[in-house]
């Protein structure tokens, strides 16, 4: 079976984007794990390193650690092969607003949910009963003299 770098450098003429990108996923597994979560995606353009995240509160967060991601950034460039033509000068953030999904006609109506009241009552004669029944205890509970005082400890 063939190494997935043989099968890039053959499908594209430039197959350094694909490798950058493996470089910039170890540049993020090496942050905090709320900068991973909350990191769209990263990418290069010149000699800046762009963050797309999902909350505008991270992009000074990464603005406050620049020098820190510059420091991981060498030392990837020593360590792995991948990273090593990647010159970075400067970095940048920005938050990108992804609206909340939509659910369609189909998955709105699979949401709800069948009646299964019928509607028929054992007996219809009993409830004036029940009815004076609860009326009485009410007057019984407040009194006739109209409200009570309630008396707070």
């Amino acid at each position: 079976m063939k190494h997935p770098k043989t099968i890039f450098t053959h499908l594209f003429k430039d197959p350094s984007p694909f490798f950058e990108q493996r470089c910039f996923h170890k540049l993020l597994k090496l942050l905090p794990p709320i900068f991973q979560e909350m990191t769209l995606y990263l990418y290069r353009r010149n000699r800046t390193l762009y963050f797309v995240f999902k909350h505008p509160g991270f992009v000074m967060e990464i603005n406050y650690n620049k020098k820190l991601i510059k420091d991981l950034l060498t030392l990837l460039r020593e360590r792995y092969k991948v990273c090593r033509h990647i010159e970075i000068e400067q970095i940048r953030a920005y938050a990108k607003f992804l609206p909340p999904e939509e659910k369609s006609g189909r998955e709105r109506w699979e949401e709800s949910y069948e009646e299964w009241a019928t509607g028929n009552f054992p007996s219809s004669e009993n409830f004036p009963e029940l009815f004076e029944k609860i009326k009485e205890a009410i007057r019984r509970n407040r009194g006739e003299g109209g409200r009570r005082e309630i008396r707070r400890h």
